[in-house]
């Protein structure tokens, strides 16, 4: 084991989030190791290091690729952690100098037309064609017509996202029935982050996106407190930055895509289906659950 640091190993790029965890000095742990990335946790928030193929992330501090993987032969989870002065510095491993990384915000949407995000929802049942989407991706396609029934429904999670769509600008009026809605999908379905909350936080991130910010803090407000119980504690910090309007590059880019009628679509998608064993897809369905009632008019503004 390594006794002495290394030099700082420089970083690429940093999310919001974890420009607001990594800028105040504090003492974290090692929560979990992954072959090409970790997690480290910061009281109650959380920041993902790996390298810049990883993409860029609300929650993520990226580094240019070099030797320092797989981080599962290296290194364990309950490792201390520190940041001091834009320094992350892992036990007695490694550090990360924060203050050569470039800031990711992505840039907001300007007006939402509902025809444009139309032809994105054409083009996405198009693309789907070309691609086996894992997880609940199989169900994008009867979300975008509204289909009465999903055949390919292995969760047995579509009648809960219809019952959803009934409710989509009006999730204050369901009390009752939407926490039981929610309450079965937090948490359903398996892997990090699981289908049912990948789902939920597309769909939240997507309200944001297309301009019903109330509606989606509306459904965080069961979606938050369901899932501090109900889900792992990685989950629930996707979550809570999904219930800002905050994905990652890859899924922002997607819907970015059919929000402007489907330009760049077919490389956004190819970089989803990368994201996790099904995250990526199943994520995007809550996002496009989203699109597909902004594009019909509902609670047009």
């Amino acid at each position: 084991m390594k006794t002495s640091l290394q030099p700082a190993i420089p970083t690429t790029s940093i999310g919001t989030i974890a420009t607001d965890v990594l800028t105040h000095d504090r003492n974290g742990v090692v929560l979990a190791v992954f072959r090409r990335s970790f997690y480290v946790k910061f009281g109650e928030d959380l920041v993902c290091v790996g390298p810049a193929e990883l993409e860029s992330g609300p929650l993520n501090l990226l580094y240019a690729r070099g030797g320092e993987f797989p981080w599962s032969d290296r290194l364990s989870a309950g490792a201390e952690a520190s940041c001091r002065s834009s320094l992350l510095t892992i036990g007695s491993l490694c550090s990360f100098d924060c203050s050569s990384a470039e800031p990711w915000q992505p840039v907001r949407p300007g007006r939402i037309d509902p025809a444009a995000v139309r032809r994105g929802l054409s083009a996405l049942a198009g693309e789907l064609q070309s691609h086996s989407p894992g997880g609940i991706g199989p169900l994008i396609a009867p979300i975008l017509t509204n289909a009465a029934e999903a055949p390919d429904d292995a969760l047995g999670i579509y009648p809960a996202i219809r019952e959803l769509r009934t409710m989509l600008f009006t999730f204050d009026r369901h009390g009752d029935r939407l926490s039981a809605i929610v309450s079965q999908l937090v948490g359903l379905g398996p892997g990090l982050t699981p289908s049912g909350d990948d789902m939920l936080g597309g769909l939240m991130a997507g309200l944001n996106f297309f301009g019903h910010a109330d509606a989606a803090a509306q459904l965080a407000a069961v979606v938050l407190p369901a899932a501090a119980t109900g889900t792992s504690i990685i989950s629930n910090a996707h979550l809570r930055a999904a219930s800002g309007g905050r994905l990652t590059a890859p899924l922002w880019d997607a819907v970015s895509s059919i929000g402007a009628g489907g330009d760049g679509l077919a490389g956004a998608l190819q970089r989803v289906a990368k994201i996790g064993h099904s995250s990526g897809w199943d994520t995007l369905a809550g996002a496009a659950l989203a699109a597909d009632a902004v594009s019909a008019g509902i609670a047009a503004k």
